[in-house]
């Protein structure tokens, strides 16, 4: 029994049949004999494997002769190699999330980029993707471990695992700012006026957006903002971390009060 060597096992084919398969003969009257064989019968199975049955006839110099039989078996019993391949992760989401992106199907045909070979006759992949074995992470970004198979025409298996992810890098896009200052007059008589502008938004192609003023002024709409300009500033943050800033300035005019 031979392992498959994918180019028919000549050379250890040619030395079993020229060692006779091991074969001894005696005899108890000429020391002298002759061996020969013929093949009896052929069977393939899978790929290059395949079993030879030889019958071996030994004569001795009478004429007398006796007869065995032998097989020369090849077998396949390693499994395909399978080459390279990789992880990976694209860095935008779209939302909402729906459906497969052409990048994961393309990755998924293409086994993650690995190739194989195999000496002893074809093979076949496949992979143990399921829809239900995404993994969300922050905001619509999610991942996916699939193992890829390699089976050869003898059923050796090979497999590989790697990781499909859908990452966001992109912060969230301020809709509203910056805008144009707010620009208020104070009444006769004040130091300060009131100012009122549209909330700030800001929109994300991956999640939902939180916005947070971070100028520590305590101003907001609606507050009374001193004669001069005051900046106000936000920040929008996405749930994967993603951040952004922007500034909007709140003018008060003073008409009314001459210099000292």
């Amino acid at each position: 029994i031979v392992q498959c060597d994918g180019t028919g096992n000549l050379t250890q084919h040619n030395g079993w049949l020229a060692a006779h398969a091991g074969l001894i003969a005696e005899d108890v009257c000429n020391s002298t004999a002759t061996i020969s064989f013929d093949l009896v019968k052929e069977t393939k199975l899978c790929g290059l494997t395949g079993t030879s049955l030889y019958r071996f006839t030994i004569t001795d110099a009478c004429g007398n002769s006796a007869t065995d039989e032998a097989s020369f078996i090849i077998v396949d019993t390693l499994p395909p190699m399978i080459v390279g391949g990789a992880d990976m992760e694209m860095e935008e989401c779209n939302n909402p999330l729906s459906g497969n992106y052409p990048e994961f199907d393309f990755w998924l045909t293409n086994h993650a980029g690995a190739s194989a070979t195999d000496i002893c006759g074809g093979y076949s992949w496949s992979n143990n993707y399921n829809p239900n074995n995404w993994e969300t992470r922050c905001g619509n970004t999610r991942s996916v471990d699939v193992t890829f198979y390699v089976t050869d025409i003898c059923g050796n298996v090979d497999s590989i695992t790697h990781t499909f992810s859908i990452g966001d890098v992109t912060p969230p896009t301020f809709t509203n700012c910056p805008s144009p200052p707010v620009i208020v007059d104070a009444p006769a008589g004040w130091c300060s006026a009131f100012a009122n502008f549209a909330a700030i938004s800001a929109t994300d192609n991956c999640s939902t957006v939180t916005i947070t003023q971070i100028d520590k002024t305590g101003y907001t709409s609606g507050s009374l903002f001193p004669v001069g300009t005051t900046i106000l500033m936000y920040e929008a943050a996405d749930a994967c971390g993603n951040k952004d800033t922007c500034t909007l300035k709140i003018i008060v005019n003073d008409f009314h009060t001459p210099p000292t």
